[in-house]
């Protein structure tokens, strides 16, 4: 793991304070390098975003990213919402904010 970068105040940016979180070795939660910018992704934009806008930018597959948002989902850290926009049903994925202790 490399190592994480401090703000200025001292504390960890939203981001990289979950994805700490997920990499602390006592931790059940392991993610992979895509799930890791995926969660990075959602935090930049501002923890929200529907999954194809999510999918052009990290350039997976929509499979891939349908169940990478449903892994997430079931592991707590971003919950999925079924919205109608413009007659289109989209699935919008909302980081889920925790506190860390």
């Amino acid at each position: 793991m490399s190592a994480v970068k401090r703000s200025p105040a001292g504390s960890l940016p939203r981001a990289e304070t979950l994805l700490a979180r997920c990499w602390i070795s006592s931790s059940p939660m392991r993610l992979n390098e895509d799930e890791r910018r995926f969660i990075s992704y959602l935090a930049s934009r501002g923890g929200s975003a529907y999954l194809s806008e999510i999918r052009r930018a990290l350039g997976l597959p929509h499979t891939s990213a349908w169940r990478m948002a449903r892994r997430l989902n079931e592991m707590g850290l971003v919950r999925t919402l079924k919205v109608r926009v413009g007659g289109k049903e989209l699935l919008k994925i909302l980081l889920i904010r925790k506190r860390v202790r």
